[in-house]
């Protein structure tokens, strides 16, 4: 009965952890080193590092591996930290490899589908548990995603954070403490922060971003994000505006415009900013990735509006 009630503790702990336990846990628990390699020998467990061992009856997942590396006292970092965090741009199946950072001089060989890296803590906030997995922080994720992913890959990710709440002047007062020389993705991030065309309200979807760097053309000026208009119903927001030729942007994305009700409202909303005078133009997934045709015929739309804007004023 004991060694029963043994094996029901430690069946109860590794359920939360995606069938990760540590031979220190199960001894807490009760069991044997005996008891270890016999379930291992019999196919019950399997152990991925020599103090680390999985439940069988639990699929490998990404959130596994996260949670066999964060029980060798390493943090989740870089990429697989985002992931964690659910920042837009890394959560999904491209999540393969997990990043993992142990303290100077006390890093871990661990098998293959793991990175390696080292790292020195600044505050005590640059460690967090989500869902018993220990990770970096949100701060400090974002100062170390420079160094293996791209400006753009950090800068969604940055306006995730925000946009859920993260402190701004905590994300940068995190990068300022890391100054340091050689290799470093804290310089992507400052440099992001400080880029004046980021001014302004923030991007609500990873779809309105990458709008907005499909029509940077010089032929056009820098568009307003989350622009408002004053009309009879009361305030509408577009994702990209440009005022000069009331001419507006939606990011259509069908997980925000779907359904009978959902096309009804658009359409009433429509109907509503033609009347004050606007037009509006809407990109999807499709075209914000190979924006060629919907370039052409924004550019056209806002000059041909510009023009008859200019007519309007010299009658009036």
């Amino acid at each position: 009965m004991k060694v029963h009630d043994a094996w029901a503790r430690l069946a109860e702990l590794a359920s939360t952890r995606h069938g990760v336990f540590t031979r220190k846990q199960a001894s807490a628990a009760g069991l044997s080193a005996k008891r270890l390699r016999a379930a291992v020998n019999d196919g019950r467990f399997r152990r991925p590092l020599s103090d680390v061992f999985v439940m069988t009856s639990h699929p490998p997942s990404f959130k596994q591996r996260c949670t066999i590396a964060s029980a060798t006292g390493g943090a989740i970092s870089h990429a697989s930290a985002a992931a964690i965090h659910r920042l837009d741009g890394f959560v999904g199946p491209r999540q393969q490899q997990v990043h993992v950072s142990f303290p100077r001089g006390h890093r871990r060989a661990m098998p293959s589908g793991f990175v390696v890296h080292t790292w020195s803590n600044t505050s005590w906030r640059d460690v967090v548990e989500v869902n018993g997995i220990r990770c970096t922080s949100i701060a400090r994720t974002l100062a170390q995603l420079g160094l293996t992913e791209s400006r753009q890959a950090v800068e969604l990710a940055l306006d995730s954070a925000l946009r859920h709440g993260a402190s701004a002047r905590w994300i940068e007062k995190t990068a300022g403490s890391l100054q340091r020389s050689g290799p470093t993705g804290i310089r992507v991030l400052q440099e992001i922060i400080a880029d004046p065309a980021r001014s302004g309200a923030l991007a609500e979807s990873v779809l309105e971003t990458i709008v907005e760097r499909s029509i940077a053309d010089v032929r056009l000026p820098q568009p307003a994000r989350q622009y408002q208009l004053a009309v009879g119903s009361g305030v509408r927001r577009f994702d990209l505006a440009f005022p000069d030729a009331r001419l507006a942007i939606e990011a259509h994305s069908r997980r925000f415009h779907f359904g009978r009700a959902a096309d009804e409202s658009d359409n009433l909303r429509d109907l509503e900013v033609a009347a004050a005078g606007w037009e509006i133009l809407y990109i999807t997934w499709g075209m914000a990735h190979s924006p060629e045709l919907f370039m052409r015929f924004l550019i056209q739309t806002y000059q041909r509006r510009r023009r008859l804007l200019a007519l309007a004023a010299c009658a009036s």
